[in-house]
């Protein structure tokens, strides 16, 4: 690793853990707010944005082969550890911390490698901007779908479905959180009556983990004949 390399890593590390305990620490200062599930959610789901958002520095810093991923994917998991630290998390148990720490690593691995394969050999910024809005849209499926099949005909794997597609849900069931019954889902949306359930944390997680490998041979199977043609150009 070049010293111009190691340096763009640590700026990486330090605007990550910045971020992600800032906003963490806003969530709670902004209310009467105890450190629950609901807020360990938060953050990993935070956390798993600023990694998405800091994409294009830490290709520059870490590169774009497995040791890059895994740098990138393990930064995310650093700042959740460390946002819950610096807010204060003595009374949770140690199992649902490292628990949706994983989880929140599981989703940016995937959403990096589904940067990877729509842009594999680009700088990064268009590719994070559609795995941004990609997230976005898939988080808030059961706010712009639920009213829809909230009804009493409607099959219940409809609902299921609707709320398994969302990544808020995995880690809601991670962290035992429904948070489509918190308070706030409750006063603001019509989803008090949506009868579903959470995903089941195990096979969502193997589910990304396929998801995340085929990604990854996808983003190598596109890498390849760019960087062939981009060779001969030059």
């Amino acid at each position: 690793m070049t010293e111009q390399s190691r340096g763009a890593g640590i700026a990486f590390v330090v605007a990550h853990l910045v971020l992600v305990s800032a906003a963490g620490a806003a969530v709670v200062i902004s209310g009467p707010v105890a450190l629950g599930r609901g807020t360990i959610v938060t953050i990993a789901s935070i956390a798993v944005v600023c990694g998405v958002v800091l994409r294009p520095a830490g290709l520059r810093a870490f590169g774009s082969g497995i040791v890059g991923i895994a740098a990138r994917a393990a930064c995310v998991g650093i700042g959740v550890i460390v946002a819950i630290a610096i807010i204060g998390s003595a009374h949770l148990p140690a199992d649902l911390l490292l628990s949706t720490t994983a989880a929140a690593v599981v989703l940016a691995l995937v959403l990096d490698q589904f940067a990877a394969a729509f842009d594999p050999i680009g700088d990064g910024y268009g590719a994070s901007l559609v795995a941004l809005t990609v997230v976005g849209v898939a988080s808030t499926i059961p706010l712009w779908l639920g009213p829809a099949i909230d009804t009493p005909s409607a099959p219940p794997f409809l609902a299921d479905g609707v709320v398994w597609a969302s990544p808020l849900s995995y880690l809601s069931a991670v962290a035992g959180y429904d948070y489509l019954r918190s308070a706030w889902f409750y006063a603001h949306t019509p989803l008090g009556g949506l009868r579903y359930s959470l995903p089941d944390p195990f096979t969502t997680t193997l589910a990304y983990g396929v998801l995340g490998t085929v990604l990854w041979i996808a983003a190598k199977w596109r890498a390849t004949p760019m960087l062939r043609s981009t060779t001969r150009n030059h």
